[in-house]
């Protein structure tokens, strides 16, 4: 950290945040921290995206090979640049190319056809690996309904392989939408875990901000939970009060003085 960021962080606000890696040079910031895990899934329920629109051209699967009867097909991918500015591996997973780079996509893995092999109809817990979690369309998804099983976020969540100190740690999965993630009922004891229920999300912004930001701990009545225009707007009205007051008091007293620019429903 340079001498002016330490001086403006003493100025202001950013004392009261962590260590920020991104204010050091990149090859001190991989040395100061230790690489962190991280799984983000996203699902659509209904399969609204096209294929051709969701996956990269075909013509990019320039190797093969055959395993359990079934051909595989792999390729690299290297985003097109359709319109100037924009780098996209297919309509939907686009971006600015100064982001969606080369390197990037040379990290980057898209996977197809990784199907169900049997009929589960609709459903919104096969994304992660609950297959119990469908809409009993036809007879293998009815079957499969008396079989429910925690999701791999869950697992993930709940193992000390994936969180080895909980210390920093207010959440250990963040779930946003109803009905996609699924966990033991009492996952903290895995000898008498229970059975496998939904784990409630949520799509409130706020709340989905407190989770992470906030924790459970009781709020700091010091802190600034109002706009700052209203608790300034909250103080004016508490100098008119106390104004209009004093101002009867004076009139009551036999004096002339006169109060003004205080709203007339403050002198209650």
């Amino acid at each position: 950290m340079t001498r002016r960021q330490l001086l403006r962080g003493a100025g202001g606000f950013s004392l009261a945040l962590p260590f920020l890696p991104s204010l050091v040079d990149p090859r001190e910031a991989r040395a100061a921290t230790a690489p962190k895990k991280r799984f983000v899934q996203m699902c659509t329920q209904h399969g609204a995206i096209w294929g051709a629109s969701m996956y990269p051209d075909a013509a990019t699967l320039t190797d093969s090979m055959t395993y359990a009867g079934r051909t595989i097909k792999r390729g690299k991918l290297a985003p097109q640049r359709p319109t100037a500015g924009v780098a996209q591996l297919s309509p939907v997973l686009r971006g600015p190319s100064t982001l969606l780079t080369p390197a990037l996509a040379a990290k980057m893995n898209v996977l197809r056809g990784l199907d169900v092999p049997w009929y589960l109809g609709h459903h919104t817990g096969a994304h992660l690996g609950n297959f119990a979690r469908n809409d009993g369309n036809g007879g293998d998804a009815q079957y499969m309904q008396a079989f429910a099983t925690p999701t791999i976020d869950q697992l993930m969540a709940w193992s000390p392989k994936f969180y080895g100190d909980l210390a920093t740690i207010r959440q250990r999965a963040l779930i946003v939408g109803p009905r996609v993630s699924y966990n033991w009922a009492n996952p903290a004891t895995p000898k008498t875990p229970g059975l496998a229920q939904v784990v409630a999300g949520s799509t409130d912004a706020r709340a989905l901000f407190n989770q992470i930001f906030v924790g459970t701990a009781a709020p700091d009545p010091s802190g600034v939970t109002t706009a700052l225009v209203d608790r300034v707007n909250a103080g004016y009205q508490r100098t008119c009060v106390a104004a209009a007051r004093a101002w009867r008091a004076t009139i009551a007293a036999g004096s002339t003085t006169t109060c003004s620019g205080c709203p007339s429903s403050s002198a209650r």
